[in-house]
């Protein structure tokens, strides 16, 4: 099993989630690397992360990989 972590982006100003991130990994704490390295990266998270507009969520989920997606690659 493996964990995903869902991080919503919120926007007083909407009534709908714009932006979602899922950071997967092996354990809770594998999730939690890759967020923070994410949030010095992209130009919309870092910022949003830092004034605390986001809800999260974690989720006990199976790997999703490569090959789950092949049919799906239109480009």
């Amino acid at each position: 099993m493996a964990w995903a972590y869902h991080v919503h982006l919120v926007d007083p100003e909407l009534e709908y989630i714009p932006i979602e991130h899922v950071f997967y990994g092996h354990t809770k704490a594998e999730c939690l690397e890759r967020f923070r390295e994410h949030q010095g990266v992209c130009g919309s998270f870092g910022p949003a992360i830092a004034e605390g507009r986001y809800d999260d969520e974690w989720e006990q989920t199976e790997f999703v990989t490569l090959s789950d997606h092949e049919e799906d690659d239109e480009g």
